[in-house]
């Protein structure tokens, strides 16, 4: 592996030595710059068609931190040159970025959560907001099939509830409440990314958000998620 010779660079050799947690560096990657593989079709940033790799069973964008690291790693071909944040915007949910995927320069896969998070998703609801959580009038049972067997693959995952949520008059989403033993950013993005991929391979009416029961929280969200029913249960 090559030393860093930019910005970009340097905070990857940071978090990859675990210098940098996963929030400053993916709060400090919005603004940085990635050179990222497109089709020969590709006329714009907006309209850019983009290759996709697979690791650990989901799709990644392989994306670089300079040029040079593009073209030694994957040769000659149409790229582009974006803002990381601007990237993970154009990517569906359930797409991760590879960061200098094989290359010399320092790199990790940034999972579909993180790439949520550089979009701006969040948690956080605006004080003020009426809140309305339930059970939907449909129930999504093979997804809800699939995410149980999924989540059972995890150890630090006890409990998951599901229901509908919708916030002022923004549209309804999907709700997985997730009690887990770990709490760590590690586990957790583990397990949105899991979910993430669950709900991927279904038709789903609503998208599909992640919610951690936090044990030392005790807000009326989290009440109101606690009262969903449970769709799964560790042994």
């Amino acid at each position: 592996m090559t030393s860093p010779d930019n910005e970009f660079e340097r905070l990857l050799s940071e978090a990859q030595a675990g210098r940098v947690s996963a929030d400053d560096l993916l709060s400090a990657m919005r603004d940085q710059i990635a050179y990222v593989p497109v089709g020969a079709d590709s006329v714009s940033n907006a309209a850019a068609t983009f290759t996709t790799t697979e690791i650990d069973g989901a799709r990644y964008v392989p994306a670089y931190s300079s040029e040079e690291q593009l073209v030694l790693t994957a040769g000659e071909v149409p790229r582009i040159r974006i803002p990381v944040r601007q990237l993970a915007e154009l990517l569906p949910p359930q797409v991760g970025i590879a960061l200098n995927w094989r290359a010399q320069a320092p790199g990790l896969p940034i999972m579909p959560s993180g790439v949520g998070i550089l979009r701006g998703a969040s948690n956080e609801v605006t004080s003020g907001s009426e809140v309305r959580i339930g059970e939907p009038a449909r129930r999504p049972e093979e997804f809800l099939n699939t995410l149980s067997r999924n989540l059972a693959s995890i150890r630090s995952v006890k409990s998951a509830r599901f229901g509908l949520v919708q916030v002022g008059d923004s549209q309804p989403v999907f709700v997985v409440g997730v009690d887990e033993s770990e709490q760590t950013q590690s586990s957790r993005s583990k397990i949105a990314d899991l979910i993430t991929r669950s709900s991927s391979a279904f038709p789903l009416e609503f998208q599909v958000q992640t919610y951690f029961l936090d044990a030392n929280g005790d807000d009326g969200f989290r009440q109101q998620i606690v009262s969903l029913p449970m769709v799964y249960q560790a042994n």
